[in-house]
């Protein structure tokens, strides 16, 4: 998942997956949804 693009770069990306913000619930849809974004921005 890390290219060596730094890792203060990461760092933000990675804990915006895993932090899911009270309006967001923890659904399937939710967490393939920002799968999918994860994997468009790398």
């Amino acid at each position: 998942m890390l290219h060596g693009s730094g890792i203060g770069g990461e760092v933000p990306r990675l804990r915006w997956l895993i932090d899911i913000p009270p309006s967001a619930p923890p659904t399937g849809a939710t967490v393939a949804h920002r799968t999918g974004w994860a994997a468009r921005v790398h």
